[in-house]
């Protein structure tokens, strides 16, 4: 029996603890409705908290035209270990309450190096392996994703769905 697949992009943002919950329920909900009709893989983001500690360690935020770009190998492991607690968060919140999702870092393992991608085109590269790609951000930056997915003529639309979810609280600003 073949399964359909689903790759779930998903803003560190959601991923910021409340003051009852590890990790906020709507999220663990939406995910679950999806995981019930395809096999989710669920890459974890983390820009904000990156950001946020760059800013407390004296790491100066770089981006090019890829993404986030790194000045030295500190900062480069500091990103990591954001998006690897990230990942370890969510998957942790998943099992609880079983649901069997994969949860992935925007991260290539080329040779020796760990490459970053950018949590948003890693959507692009997802696009040929998974039947379904979905985007969960904060509300208030919906627009602003789907501004950035029409530059793709030939991406089908249909296949890339949106969600927005309510921001929990105010984060100190970075």
């Amino acid at each position: 029996m073949q399964y359909q697949k689903a790759f779930i992009k998903l803003s560190g943002d959601l991923l910021e603890p409340t003051d009852n919950e590890e990790v906020r329920e709507d999220l663990i909900e939406k995910i679950q409705e999806i995981n019930q009709q395809y096999l989710s893989t669920v890459c974890v983001g983390g820009g904000t908290q990156i950001n946020r500690m760059f800013k407390m360690h004296g790491y100066p935020i770089l981006f090019g035209p890829l993404g986030r770009e790194f000045n030295c190998q500190e900062a480069k492991d500091l990103a990591e270990k954001i998006l690897e607690q990230n990942r370890v968060t969510l998957d942790r919140a998943l099992i609880a309450r079983n649901i069997a999702a994969t949860v992935i870092v925007p991260m290539l393992f080329i040779g020796e190096s760990h490459c970053h991608v950018n949590g948003d085109r890693i959507l692009l590269d997802a696009y040929h392996g998974f039947d379904r790609l979905f985007l969960f951000t904060l509300t208030e930056r919906i627009e602003k994703k789907e501004e950035e997915f029409r530059q793709y003529r030939d991406f089908n639309s249909r296949k890339l769905q949106f969600f927005g979810f309510p921001r929990l609280k105010d984060l100190p600003a970075i």
